[in-house]
């Protein structure tokens, strides 16, 4: 309709139906606008065709445009995106590919007068919420975002009479009371919310729904601390929850359009490129920066310690008496699980150690200075992680990694196949900790978190 002379539309067998059931509906709308005839459907994408196109669409069936598909391409041809350049996925479209064969890579502007698909995002929102059974109006919504989908979402939310908190992270989260989280966080290499994540939302609002809208989410840690999780099955990673199909045509079409039209600007090198407010968004390599995770571990107010500073010694006398005074102390008790004992206790336990095999246990100096222990306790194959930082002066110093690197380290010494690990439940920084480093969540009992690894 837009005037190509030749349109190959690459198709197979999904949800939405069979081949043939898609040509023949194709061919069918096709032919009341009179371009049936320029229309070659396949579900193949061969040479012969790609090397024919001007324009290569980053759509479902036909990405990912990798290294392969790129040097079949013509030089000059473009690849729309079609989505925004902030929005890109590593996975789509390989960009040092294109570059080096002068394939241009675009994005369209979808909150352009003309697209205007963003203006659907709060729709989309709530048709998620709606078929999990919540009911909008009247619902208190933490809505979780950290991108320009917030404004549409939560202006649209609230005009339905919800009452929506937004915040980047959980963290920032003061509400005492949710019915329904949202998720929409930008994708990035992991997941968006995770065991730390899973036990917190069990923990602070234990009634509340988790919507997965985007952004990659572990499901599993959200299934073992009971929190109810929509849709239930997960999209592909980095796709979203609930797409503007799912409320109706008029946004694919306005998106396809906008995402064609911004390869035409860029093929007929339009002045609409540079534009402000434009339709298209000419992508280069500095859009995939957005997707690098940021650290869990830093802390604005405290340096973190060098971990060359830190050595893990034998639990001496000295260390013995450290830790009497650190364990007297009723939040590290608290923290880790510290039952009752006394000093008569501890150095009938500490004169036993040279004898057991199945308390393994050292002290932890950083720059020479005594501050923590960490051990492995148990027999057999699989035995459990315990460690802390008993001098609360180098807490927040960034040493979690160090302890986790030496537990490890030891564990595969003594060839284990697991090591697990329990955790306060409310001591969401070291489940994190214990996630970053590979351990998922196992069980929920009352106050403690169980997490395990198969090493």
């Amino acid at each position: 309709m837009a005037g190509a002379s030749r349109v190959y539309a690459v198709t197979k067998s999904t949800s939405y139906g069979s081949v043939d059931e898609i040509e023949a509906a194709t061919y069918q709308l096709a032919a009341t606008v009179g371009v049936a005839d320029r229309i070659v459907i396949t579900t193949e994408k061969s040479r012969e065709i790609v090397s024919q196109a001007d324009v290569i669409t980053n759509s479902g069936h036909v990405r990912p445009i990798d290294g392969k598909l790129i040097g079949w391409m013509k030089p000059g041809s473009v690849v729309p995106l079609m989505y925004e350049a902030w929005e890109f996925r590593n996975g789509d479209v390989d960009l040092d590919a294109c570059e080096k064969r002068g394939i241009a890579v675009v994005a369209t502007n979808e909150r352009h007068p003309c697209v205007d698909v963003f203006s659907y995002l709060g729709a989309m929102a709530t048709k998620l919420l709606l078929d999990a059974q919540l009911a909008v109006y009247g619902n208190h919504a933490l809505l979780l975002c950290d991108n320009s989908f917030a404004p549409y979402i939560s202006r649209s939310l609230n005009g339905l009479g919800a009452k929506v908190d937004t915040h980047t992270s959980l963290r920032n989260a003061l509400g005492s009371t949710y019915d329904v989280i949202i998720v929409a966080l930008t994708p990035r290499n992991g997941v968006v919310i995770g065991a730390a994540d899973a036990v917190m939302i069990a923990t602070r609002w234990p009634q509340a729904v988790v919507t997965q809208f985007w952004g990659d989410i572990d499901r599993q840690a959200l299934t073992t601390a009971s929190v109810p999780v929509w849709p239930p099955t997960a999209p592909p990673l980095g796709h979203m929850g609930v797409l503007p199909s799912d409320i109706g045509p008029e946004p694919i079409v306005r998106l396809q359009c906008g995402g064609l039209k911004s390869a035409e600007i860029v093929l007929r090198k339009s002045e609409e490129l540079t534009t402000l407010g434009g339709i298209a968004q000419r992508l280069n390599l500095a859009d995939r920066v957005f997707r690098s995770p940021t650290s869990i571990d830093q802390t604005a107010n405290r340096k973190n310690l060098s971990h060359d500073a830190v050595s893990f010694v034998r639990f001496d006398e000295q260390f013995c008496d450290l830790s009497w005074e650190w364990l007297a102390d009723e939040e590290m008790r608290y923290l880790t699980m510290t039952p009752p004992f006394t000093r008569e206790h501890q150095l009938a336990w500490f004169s036993g150690l040279p004898d057991r095999s199945d308390y393994l246990i050292w002290g932890i100096r950083v720059d020479g200075v005594p501050i923590g222990a960490l051990g492995i306790k148990g027999t057999g194959i699989c035995r459990d992680y315990w460690g802390y930082i008993g001098k609360k002066a180098y807490w927040d110093r960034g040493l979690g990694d160090a302890l986790m690197r030496e537990a490890l380290t030891q564990a595969r010494k003594l060839n284990l196949k697991k090591l697990t690990l329990r955790v306060i439940r409310t001591n969401f920084r070291a489940i994190r900790l214990y996630e970053k480093w590979g351990f998922i969540l196992r069980e929920i009992d009352g106050d403690v978190v169980q997490m395990e690894q198969t090493l």
